[in-house]
């Protein structure tokens, strides 16, 4: 049983002012989808940072909590002597075992000693609080504009263009940011050492891909002219409208990804997996009638 609940609100205006007219539209919507029931109360379901369970919301992110790099062996010691847990012969096993300086400290959020799906916090969700969309007309004599905003707010994306590019665990091709990976000589760095293999796991889903997703686009543009019917009469023709226009115009954001825009699919809500972006068009047209 799923149980979807929101609300959407617009307003519109239309005004003049002499020869220059114009209409404006502005509509906000929310809504949010809660999974209330399942013939197994217990079902989860987890594709890449995304949870979809019983009693949660559809699209929330649930990413282990990282807290900087190891900077020396001895933070390492430290911190495997503190967390861990005794194996059934009484062995002591440390929380991160093949940790080394340049590795990254995550946490373990239950306390058990074992970093796992139960350790794993929720960060927020790649559904949008609003949804936001704006549409202009103005016009002046011949002349017109027709302009159509759309934008996502309080809404997170996982980066995971940014994971596959900062990963460094085979011999392969990696992203510029991988020239300031940690090194002895380079600490003062968020990006973990690069290392064959990738031991300590520091590719694996974290918060260290998680970024706002908020985004203010420009969706569509154009322009035209439409000239007069005594200029038209003359042509021989009952109208003309010239126009150009372009979409995607421009988009204001600060997520790192290609585009905030995209990964919208089911059970996977904001989730970029290099995810191809959508492209800017440009055109221009004459359109007549006799």
């Amino acid at each position: 049983k799923l149980k979807t609940t929101g609300f959407e609100l617009q307003a519109i205006y239309h005004g003049s002012a002499g020869d220059f007219k114009y209409d404006l539209d502005v509509n906000l919507s929310h809504y949010k989808s809660v999974l209330k029931s399942m013939a197994d109360e217990g079902y989860v379901y987890e594709r890449g940072p995304a949870r979809t369970y019983v009693g949660g919301e559809i699209g929330e992110f649930w990413v282990l909590q990282t807290n900087g790099i190891f900077q020396n062996k001895q933070e390492v010691d430290e911190w495997n002597q503190a967390h861990g847990f005794n194996n059934d012969n009484g062995d002591w096993i440390p929380l991160q075992p093949a940790a080394a300086p340049g590795d990254i400290r995550f946490i373990d959020q239950n306390g058990d000693g074992k970093l796992d799906s139960n350790d794993k916090i929720k960060v927020g969700s790649g559904n949008p609080k609003a949804v936001l969309g704006f549409n202009a007309t103005l016009s002046y004599k011949g002349f017109d504009l027709v302009a159509n905003f759309f934008g996502n707010f309080g809404v997170k994306r996982y980066n995971g263009m940014k994971r596959q590019l900062q990963r460094m665990d085979k011999n392969f091709n990696y992203g510029r940011d991988a020239l300031n990976s940690w090194r002895p000589d380079n600490t003062n760095t968020s990006i973990p050492r690069a290392v064959i293999g990738d031991p300590n796991g520091n590719s694996q889903i974290s918060d260290r891909f998680i970024e706002n997703g908020d985004f203010l686009r420009l969706n569509n543009l154009q322009i035209g002219y439409n000239l007069s019917k005594k200029t038209c009469k003359r042509l021989g023709i009952q109208n003309l409208r010239l126009y150009v226009g372009a979409t995607r115009l421009f988009t204001i954001t600060g997520y790192k990804g290609y585009d905030p825009a995209t990964g919208a699919e089911s059970g996977a809500l904001g989730v970029d997996d290099a995810i191809y972006p959508l492209s800017r068009t440009y055109m221009m047209g004459i359109k007549f009638g006799f």
